[in-house]
């Protein structure tokens, strides 16, 4: 990771990053997890790819709803202490992440679990429908 982008990220986040191990890479953005010196870790994502930015910046708050829902395994955005949920370093978008420990890195999981998934978040109500009382309950 770039020192000016750890530098950011102390900055805008309030942290004192002690550890920063690249993650496993994937097409869409660099990956580092990051531990700070309150043993706490972190997930960052650092893409300079305007597509993907363009796509990635407007579904940050979608995903932080996602959880505060109740979808409690989701790598949701953390704020910063602006409340903004990602900063940008020169081109760079970077965004940190919950970090959830033993997350599977592969496509063997259990079907049955995954549509479970699905189905909670299907029945969701997004933040423009309010109430979900009419919803399917996809038992």
């Amino acid at each position: 990771m770039l020192p000016t982008i750890q530098d950011a990220i102390e900055r805008h986040y309030d942290l004192r990053l002690v550890h920063v191990v690249p993650g496993s890479r994937q097409f869409v953005a660099e990956t580092y997890v990051l531990e700070t010196a309150c043993g706490q870790q972190y997930f960052c994502k650092i893409t300079s790819k305007p597509l993907f930015i363009r796509e990635i910046i407007p579904a940050l708050p979608l995903v932080a709803y996602l959880h505060h829902q109740g979808i409690e395994r989701i790598c949701r955005p953390i704020a910063t202490r602006d409340q903004a949920l990602s900063i940008t370093v020169g081109d760079r978008l970077v965004v940190l992440h919950t970090y959830i420990d033993g997350a599977m890195r592969s496509y063997d999981y259990d079907v049955r679990a995954y549509g479970q998934l699905v189905a909670q978040i299907h029945g969701l109500a997004t933040p423009e429908q309010g109430d979900t009382s009419h919803r399917e309950d996809f038992t």
